[in-house]
């Protein structure tokens, strides 16, 4: 009996090892995130170490609360092999994409001219899901070498994908679809695959 209860206690164990620990940045108060294999933490400034974060999600405000040596760690902790979301949406919900992207990219989102319909490249990471959310007001980022485009806004880049270092990043110009408002099961589908990507050795 002892040996069942030890097995029991051991396997308990690592599953809650086994769950992501996921820092929320930015705009969260409207979000409605849930991962059976993720603990979301949602911080209003960044933590003194980062160390015990697999991956960090920013959604950016209107005002960032980020400071110069703040990017500086964030940058740190993607090169040593944690995972970078970096989400926006249309003016003013830029400021911290904008700050994160200059500094790694020397490029930020813009406004999409078009609010039609959005394409999913064929060889990405969201090629299963068959209508794609965009997002209520998305926003897309310019071509780069370094990134790949999951998922094109028209005919301009609203999901992509790269990596700094050891780690990866993956920057969206639509998070809204993860407002309580507009989760439903293709945005959760969606939240799952960026869970991974960025957890995922």
């Amino acid at each position: 009996m002892k040996f069942y209860t030890l097995l029991t206690c051991l396997l308990l164990s690592n599953l809650s090892w086994s769950q992501g620990k996921i820092l929320l940045l930015g705009n969260t108060k409207q979000l409605c995130l849930t991962d059976s294999n993720s603990q979301f933490i949602s911080k209003d400034k960044l933590p003194d170490t980062l160390a015990e974060f697999d991956a960090i999600m920013v959604f950016s405000s209107a005002h960032s609360k980020l400071s110069s040596i703040d990017i500086d760690q964030i940058i740190q902790f993607v090169a040593d092999g944690g995972g970078l979301y970096i989400g926006s949406e249309n003016w003013p919900l830029q400021s911290e994409g904008r700050l994160i992207t200059e500094r790694i990219y020397s490029k930020s989102a813009w406004a999409s001219t078009e609010n039609t319909r959005t394409a999913i490249s064929n060889n990405g990471l969201f090629s299963d899901v068959r209508e794609f959310p965009p997002g209520l007001t998305p926003v897309v980022f310019p071509l780069d070498f370094q990134l790949n485009v999951e998922v094109w806004y028209n005919d301009e880049p609203l999901i992509l994908t790269g990596k700094v270092g050891s780690g990866k990043i993956l920057i969206d110009g639509g998070y809204s679809r993860f407002y309580c408002q507009s989760l439903g099961k293709q945005e959760n589908e969606v939240l799952k695959i960026v869970l991974d990507y960025l957890t995922e050795p």
